[in-house]
């Protein structure tokens, strides 16, 4: 490669295990031409995992070296670990224990290394296999570049190889569509929008909050805590629509499968035939979108956040409680009086309900409590000891994931501004779909 054009740093990490290339111009790295390796670089860092998934990732790896070392240096992991350092110590610690995937650390590390652009491919195991996704972001400013994922159904260690040098060549195409927010500060409680399809977001007010419920029955509502979001956000109005979900669907090609799980008969079985846009109900393109599981959601806030050049994402447990409440300790989200605001099994007819067709909490936000389970960014965790205090996502287990809200199949309980569910990520339910968050400005 000639010293005009990029060379890579790329990062193999944790959980089950992530891959982090860094573009690097060779002036901007600022080194002398003897100290320039004959390829990119490939540096390798240590492999967190179960007893059980050890051996697995152990074998994984070795292929994933033996494929890029045509390309790539591998190098130790020294000198990613000397960036990590230098950063703050709990962005250090995070790192060592979660990986270096969250913006704040790529951003360390990249600044360290004279680079901007990130792209990070995760390899997570899930019931079915395994799941890939490739994501390119520029760091400095937040900005997606492009994001595609695949399952990878029943694949070995080697099949998943194959399908990582298939997922790096065909990222997801990026539809033009005009951004409309005008460049100003957004005031708390203003709704905008980044561009036509693009959802209603609201604009969030930094604030405090007690999370969870020292009074609920419910183990995983507890500890009751403590929890300060210090910058304001943007919630999505109401729940992603099915609708703005065929908007992306037109757009990318993505398939949302042909499957949904289903309550029959009093047991829960996967049907064929039932998917986004036949749940097995009647709906229409105002109803929240259903059968939608977290990679689903995953891609549709990547592909908003090409769209716009803005930074989505799904709502972490923290930020969507803290939104939920709105100031307020009612026992769902703008009411004591479950009827006001939510769509549940009492009273839901056993059918989804267009978006807003309820009271809206003191933040103006619909449906949080009923209507459809939402997904969340973060793992399921069986209490709250050592959440987060600071309203990001909390990390761990990566096949267990939060749903939140309840919605019109649930009892009343489910409406709780407390209440969690947890669901596999590859699980698509007939009752459930998703909202989005936006980092501002």
């Amino acid at each position: 490669m000639s010293k005009s054009k990029l060379r890579n740093l790329i990062v193999l990490m944790i959980a089950t295990f992530c891959l982090i290339a860094i573009p690097l111009t060779t002036q901007a790295a600022n080194k002398t031409e003897k100290d320039q390796p004959s390829k990119d670089l490939l540096v390798l860092m240590p492999l967190l995992a179960g007893e059980n998934e050890k051996n697995m990732l152990a074998k994984m790896n070795a292929a994933l070296i033996q494929e890029l070392a045509q390309r790539y240096e591998v190098l130790s992991d020294k000198r990613v670990i000397q960036s990590l350092k230098k950063a703050s110590s709990k962005t250090y610690h995070a790192a060592r224990k979660n990986g270096c995937d969250e913006t704040d650390c790529l951003k360390y590390v990249a600044t360290d290394l004279h680079a901007e652009i990130v792209a990070t491919v995760h390899v997570t195991k899930i019931a079915a296999g395994y799941l890939l996704s490739l994501d390119i972001k520029n760091v400095m400013a937040n900005q997606a570049v492009f994001y595609n994922s695949l399952s990878c159904n029943g694949c070995d260690q080697l099949q998943v190889v194959d399908k990582l040098k298939e997922l790096s060549s065909t990222p997801t195409p990026v539809a033009t569509i005009p951004v409309t927010m005008p460049a100003r500060d957004l005031q708390p409680g203003e709704v905008f929008k980044d561009c036509a399809a693009c959802p209603d977001m609201v604009v969030i007010p930094a604030g405090s909050f007690d999370m969870g419920s020292s009074s609920s029955d419910e183990i995983d509502e507890k500890p009751e805590h403590r929890v300060t979001i210090d910058q304001p956000f943007a919630m999505g109005k109401i729940e992603i629509t099915r609708g703005q979900f065929a908007a992306f669907v037109n757009a990318t090609g993505h398939d949302a499968g042909e499957k949904c799980w289903k309550l029959a008969d009093g047991k829960w079985e996967e049907f064929s035939g039932n998917n986004w846009r036949n749940p097995g109900y009647p709906q229409d393109d105002s109803h929240p979108v259903v059968c939608i599981n977290w990679i689903d959601a995953q891609t549709y806030v990547k592909w908003l956040s090409l769209q716009t050049g803005k930074s989505y994402q799904l709502p972490s447990e923290a930020q969507w409680e803290y939104a939920c409440r709105a100031g307020e300790q009612s026992e769902y989200c703008g009411s004591d009086k479950v009827d006001s605001v939510a769509w549940y099994d009492q009273n839901s007819g056993k059918t989804t309900h267009p978006a807003a067709t309820k009271q809206a909490n003191a933040f103006g936000l619909y449906d949080m409590s009923g209507n459809v389970g939402e997904w969340m960014e973060d793992s399921y965790h069986k209490r709250y000891n050592g959440a987060p205090n600071d309203g990001s996502a909390w990390t761990g287990d990566s096949s267990k994931r939060v749903l939140r809200g309840g919605s019109w199949l649930y009892y009343q309980i489910g409406a709780h501004s407390a209440f969690r569910s947890v669901s596999a990520p590859e699980y698509r339910y007939f009752d459930s779909g998703f909202r989005v968050v936006r980092t501002l400005p």
